[in-house]
């Protein structure tokens, strides 16, 4: 490795460190070497994500999400890569709505908003490639929600009607990881452990006593420590499939196309 490429990857990677967390974003995380030219150049990509996981402040939540996703990169392909990424997202979040008591019924026990929340993302990696099939890498990938997701539920509290309404936001999670690769005829297959944080407000509006949520809250990740899995080959004339697993208390997989120019 030369000093220049060496100090590139330095920069780019301290550019991602030095923007503020609370707009980092995420969804696959890729393999660990940059699908980036060589010698460096800007690809593109198109990604679905189905993403699960368990949350928590008093109770415990699962929250499902499907993610669609455009993605732009640069960087050097043996060494270090740049991203970023625009989306848009639904949300489930199940038993947001559940009684807490007996006095109380509810017409519905999960949260549900349709593709209404967009969210961006940054990420940067770093690679070491040992010969040409193996190599390590890390990476550093969040996401920020900037919009709210929403729903309302009616019942009966002690006798009486109600109505309550629910916003998740200011929804956000940051992910770092360390992963193998082995590439074979250019097919690459790599796994890692990787440390999440995410977090979003609970906000009640009115506050209805007798269910989950009957004050402002902040909800986080029950578990911060995961497993990633993935394979990406190549497609024909620049294009890439990437295929991957994530699990952290649920299983999350999506996949993605991309192209190199």
């Amino acid at each position: 490795m030369n000093t220049k490429r060496i100090s590139a990857a330095a920069a780019g990677v301290l550019i991602v460190m030095l923007l503020p967390v609370s707009i980092f974003a995420g969804s696959l995380f890729g393999p660990p070497q940059p699908v980036s030219r060589p010698d460096g150049g800007l690809h593109t990509a198109i990604g679905y994500w189905r993403y699960e996981d368990k949350f928590k402040d008093g109770g415990d939540y699962v929250l499902k999400q499907n993610q669609l996703y455009t993605h732009a990169g640069y960087g050097a392909r043996d060494l270090w890569e740049v991203y970023g990424r625009l989306g848009v997202a639904d949300m489930k979040l199940e038993n947001a709505f559940s009684p807490t008591d007996a006095l109380t019924s509810a017409s519905r026990s999960d949260l549900n908003d349709t593709w209404n929340n967009f969210f961006g993302t940054l990420g940067g990696k770093l690679f070491y490639p040992y010969g040409k099939i193996f190599g390590v890498g890390a990476f550093l990938q969040g996401t920020y929600f900037f919009n709210y997701f929403s729903d309302g539920v009616s019942g009966i509290r002690a006798g009486g009607p109600y109505t309550a309404g629910l916003k998740i936001k200011n929804m956000w999670d940051l992910n770092f990881g360390i992963g193998g690769q082995m590439a074979v005829a250019d097919t690459k297959f790599y796994l890692g452990p990787y440390f999440h944080h995410a977090e979003a407000e609970a906000s009640p509006s009115p506050a209805a006593p007798g269910l989950q949520f009957a004050g402002d809250t902040t909800i986080k990740n029950k578990s911060a420590v995961g497993v990633f899995a993935g394979i990406e080959a190549p497609i024909g004339k620049g294009f890439r499939f990437n295929i991957e697993s994530q699990y952290s208390e649920r299983l999350s997989i999506g996949a993605a196309v991309t192209f190199t120019y």
